[in-house]
């Protein structure tokens, strides 16, 4: 299925895929099970190859990748509005909400995607 994403958009997937990768990067050096890490790497390809495809502007995703895509989106989503709530910053709060408002513009693509797929 093919997705268009505005540029800011495409840069704030791009940007949690990058962040998740870290994280996930951080859990398979602590991992002691060589069976936890294997998959853990195996999820960690298939991300990176996400992530390359979205920055190569390649958005005609399958079904795998467009499921995969949703649920980062909306852990994101999840963790963002918990962040949001959270800070009595004024500012810092409006720009999360600002971040989310852009993050439930593009699962709302993604969710329509999947569901035509």
């Amino acid at each position: 299925m093919q997705l268009l994403f505005t540029i800011d958009e495409l840069q704030l997937v791009i940007d949690i895929f990058e962040q998740h990768s870290r994280q996930l990067m951080n859990e398979i050096a602590h991992t002691e099970s060589s069976e936890f890490k294997h998959k853990l790497q195996n999820r960690q390809l298939f991300l990176d190859e996400l992530e390359n495809k979205l920055i190569r502007h390649e958005l005609q995703l399958s079904v795998d990748e467009l499921d995969v895509l949703s649920t980062e989106l909306e852990q994101c989503d999840r963790e963002l509005l918990l962040e949001a709530a959270r800070t009595n910053h004024r500012d810092l709060k409006h720009s999360l909400q600002d971040r989310e408002r852009l993050l439930q513009g593009v699962r709302d693509k993604v969710v329509e995607a999947c569901a035509m797929a």
